[in-house]
């Protein structure tokens, strides 16, 4: 179980694009279905070092389903769930918010598609 979520006020991208900080941008999967399976986003040793990395997933018009987020922790030889702050797994229901801030430095995050109908894409950001 790992902790260190939490829900963002803003957009990490829009509000930050024009000031210092950004460590990366743009690290995505695109168009994935059910069919594709389980989603590993791996982050090279400079993204890694974000304090912040801001995951948004886009859907397809009417995508439903979940997805369950989580994270290999630097120099673990494992994934974790990702809690949220109430000690929760953080699982995405594709029908309402989609935007989330991980606060911990991770190598990778992975996306476990359970039902999901349409496509969907992933985008993070980091900073700090």
């Amino acid at each position: 179980m790992i902790r260190g979520l939490k829900r963002p006020e803003v957009d990490i991208l829009q509000a930050m694009t024009a000031k210092t900080g950004i460590v990366y941008k743009d690290t995505s999967l695109v168009n994935k279905t059910q069919l594709d399976g389980e989603q590993v986003l791996l982050l090279s040793d400079s993204q890694q070092n974000a304090k912040e990395h801001q995951v948004k997933i886009d859907t397809s018009v009417v995508a439903t389903g979940t997805i369950a987020i989580q994270v290999k922790c630097i120099g673990s030889t494992s994934f974790d769930i990702l809690n949220d702050e109430y000690g929760q797994p953080v699982i995405i229901d594709l029908a309402a918010s989609r935007v989330f801030t991980i606060l911990i430095a991770v190598e990778a995050i992975k996306f476990v598609p359970t039902s999901v109908v349409g496509n969907y894409s992933v985008r993070v950001v980091g900073r700090g």
